[in-house]
């Protein structure tokens, strides 16, 4: 029976630590959004975040599943009081009220997240989703005694099997196919169609960002979720020690990362 569209197993929680000083004193408003024509055609709505910190200003741009992403990885760990806008069908139905609206409820919920003390392993997340590493010297991290591997260096490797063919209801393993692929967990996840091809230099089939994103264990043997954007990513491996090696580093790459 495959799982249903609703993600099962819980949240595997980071260690809190002292929160890091980027996120302190980081001032962020959500007030406008724009309609964007992606290479495929398709119409995109980017909300437009207005950051401020150390006396830099700079603005960056995210999509709702991004900002939903985010708050899924936040929900369990954080109490906020403000609500996240819901999921809808299509934005360019709403009238512009309506669209105001939800920028205002996007804005108000980032307003009370960034005022939290949060623990490290999302401080290093919202910093990466709201630019500030790209915008400020990396010096003024404070609280994590460790640091990101350096660009370029790999951090895990080996073939998994993941779920794909069903972008609907990406949770679904009784609708989707399973392909095995050679992973490698690097500044993002690429997936290869074999190890040679990866060996002699040859093109990913697949990328997955990973600028903001948990990882959890799911209730079947062996399998874990990658929730990040566009889609989550779910995977199985051949034994439970592989699974839970994935996990871990997945997990351990969100902590140190920025």
């Amino acid at each position: 029976v495959g799982l249903s569209s609703q993600r099962k197993g819980a949240a595997m929680p980071l260690p809190r630590r002292r929160a890091s000083a980027l996120i302190a004193g980081l001032v962020a408003s959500v007030n406008k959004w724009t309609e964007q024509t992606l290479p495929d055609g398709s119409q995109v709505t980017f909300y437009v975040i207005s950051c401020i910190k150390e006396g830099v200003v700079w603005e960056t741009q995210r999509r709702y599943s991004e900002f939903h992403t985010l708050h899924e990885s936040t929900a369990g760990q954080v109490e906020l009081v403000s609500p996240f806008p819901p999921k809808i069908t299509s934005i360019s139905a709403l009238t512009e009220a309506q669209k105001l609206e939800r920028c205002t409820a996007i804005n108000v919920w980032v307003k009370e997240l960034i005022m939290k003390t949060l623990p490290a392993g999302l401080t290093a997340q919202i910093n990466r989703f709201f630019d500030v590493t790209t915008h400020l010297d990396s010096s003024y991290v404070a609280g994590s005694s460790m640091q990101r591997h350096a660009p370029g260096k790999i951090l895990f490797k080996g073939y998994v099997n993941k779920l794909g063919g069903n972008k609907d209801d990406p949770y679904n393993t009784s609708k989707g196919a399973w392909n095995r692929r050679f992973m490698v967990l690097q500044d993002d996840l690429r997936y290869f169609l074999d190890e040679k091809v990866y060996d002699r230099g040859g093109p990913a089939k697949g990328e997955i960002s990973l600028d903001s994103f948990t990882v959890t264990n799911d209730d079947a043997p062996n399998m874990f979720t990658i929730h990040a954007c566009p889609w989550p990513l779910v995977c199985r491996t051949d034994t439970p020690m592989e699974c839970q090696a994935w996990v871990d580093k997945l997990n351990a790459f969100a902590f140190q990362g920025f």
